[in-house]
């Protein structure tokens, strides 16, 4: 079975309305823990098929530890398969199922409907990549229960840089993590482009999402940069390989390089 751990900061109607009656009818998931980071935003959710466990206090957690507390809760679930999700983001049952099986084959990596990889320099690229991947983001993923212990084993490694630069606190937890899982397995962490209902939207007073800011992407490249070289892994990533040119381009090229060929003869 599944534990689901999902937190929540300022979209209790998304987890209310949207999220969680999804969730409580999967037959895989007989537990849904609730990370609630604010004490104005915490709200009460029932349910007659699924064990509902509420983190009420979790205030004090998330001061200490940012968007990392989700890590806390994922080493307190009861089961050892965690969903790690969002709350804006509805995975359906079909979804979650597939996840499953390809989480089964291998449960000691992270198994995402996000995947992305550093680029050349080792910083953070957010080009959508699938199969094998270095970034296998935990904003829908499942994951072995032990690797949220492992996460704050070596979370020292950066905690200086951390605590100095991310806003909010433990920005970049989800890069971090797939770190630690290809540290810890020596080899990649994997994602799917399974269907999935992103509930983001701009505007109209709808809260903004941590990945709008404008410093994000540098952020999330230094911190990239950092726990590459301070977890060891840098000839275990993947780095994101660049865009094929477009057809018409790519044509132009081939004969080009043909034309040049024909020079060099």
């Amino acid at each position: 079975m599944i534990s689901v751990v999902v937190p929540n900061w300022n979209r209790a109607w998304n987890l209310t309305h949207c999220i969680l009656p999804v969730l409580e009818q999967c037959a895989c998931v007989d537990e849904i823990i609730i990370t609630h980071g604010r004490r104005d935003t915490v709200f009460d959710y029932d349910s007659a098929r699924c064990r509902i466990v509420h983190r009420r206090d979790d205030g004090d957690v998330n001061r200490r530890y940012g968007l990392a507390r989700r890590f806390v809760a994922v080493a307190a679930a009861r089961n050892d398969t965690v969903l790690s999700l969002d709350d804006d983001i509805i995975v359906p049952e079909s979804s979650l199922l597939a996840l499953h099986e390809h989480y089964l084959r291998d449960p000691d990596i992270i198994h995402s409907l996000y995947g992305r990889d550093p680029d050349r320099e080792l910083g953070y690229s957010n080009r959508v990549r699938t199969g094998a991947v270095t970034y296998a983001l935990t904003g829908a993923a499942l994951l072995p229960k032990r690797l949220a212990d492992a996460f704050f084993e070596h979370a020292p490694l950066v905690e200086a840089l951390v605590r100095s630069r991310s806003e909010p606190l433990w920005n970049g937890e989800d890069l971090f993590m797939s770190l630690v899982a290809i540290q810890r397995n020596r080899r990649l962490n994997r994602a799917y482009p399974l269907p999935r209902i992103e509930l983001r939207t701009d505007g109209d007073g709808a809260p903004a999402a941590v990945s709008g800011g404008a410093a994000h992407l540098a952020w999330r490249s230094l911190l990239s940069q950092c726990a590459i070289r301070a977890l060891a892994v840098g000839g275990l990533v993947r780095v994101s390989r660049a865009d094929p040119p477009p057809p018409r381009l790519a044509s132009s090229l081939a004969r080009l390089a043909r034309r040049l060929a024909g020079a060099r003869a």
